[in-house]
């Protein structure tokens, strides 16, 4: 049941702090669901030091993930993504654009822009330029934001704009001209009226910053 699977993804997880590889072979001696759920645990840690063998068994897992655990491979995902783009941003974002589309993929790319933008917000940026339009380029939008909000809020302005979904778009919005109001309202307010939003979006807005 579900416990028996918390219980496995806990021992895996503490196992494979430890010695990630005699946790990944229990972990192969496992079937299906237990076998997956085993695994989402161990592979975020074998990234440390083999993220490429991680990261292509993890693919093939969320390839076609059993009932129930694709929230939990998306989180897996997400961990491992982070991980690796502590030591290489470069190959953690196209591992993660390689994945299919869903909250694994959104969840990594999220996760790589945040890990990336906290050292490198330049590059993190020409990075996310490169991705189609939808919800995981949104994700990584939104953690690229929130990095950099508070330091250069003209640039998290712009990247917010960007944002395909409406109530996330506004929400990243009213957070970044919450920051600029603090430091120069003049340029938030010029920012905000000479942008392409509709008036609607401008009138609501306008209001985080009287």
């Amino acid at each position: 049941g579900e416990a028996r699977l918390e219980a496995l993804g806990t021992l895996a997880n503490s196992w494979s702090q430890r010695d990630p590889t005699a946790a990944l072979a229990w972990a192969e001696t496992l079937s299906g669901t237990e076998r997956v759920r085993a695994l989402s645990s161990v592979l975020p840690s074998m990234a440390k030091d083999d993220p490429t063998s991680a990261s292509k068994r993890l693919s093939a897992l969320l390839a076609s993930p059993p009932d129930g655990m694709a929230t939990t491979l998306a989180s897996s995902a997400s961990t491992l993504a982070s991980t690796w783009a502590a030591d290489d941003p470069a190959s953690a974002a196209a591992w993660s654009a390689t994945l299919p589309d869903g909250p694994g993929k959104s969840q990594s790319l999220g996760a790589v822009a945040s890990s990336w933008a906290s050292y490198d917000a330049v590059a993190t940026s020409q990075w996310i330029s490169t991705l189609a339009a939808g919800e995981a380029r949104d994700a990584a939008v939104k953690s690229l934001v929130q990095q950099v909000n508070q330091t250069d809020p003209g640039t998290a302005f712009t990247w917010a704009i960007s944002i395909s979904e409406p109530d996330d778009r506004t929400q990243q919005l009213e957070t970044t001209l919450q920051s600029w109001k603090a430091t120069d309202i003049h340029g938030a307010r010029t920012a905000l009226e000479s942008s392409n939003l509709s008036e609607a979006e401008k009138t609501k807005l306008m209001k985080t910053l009287e």
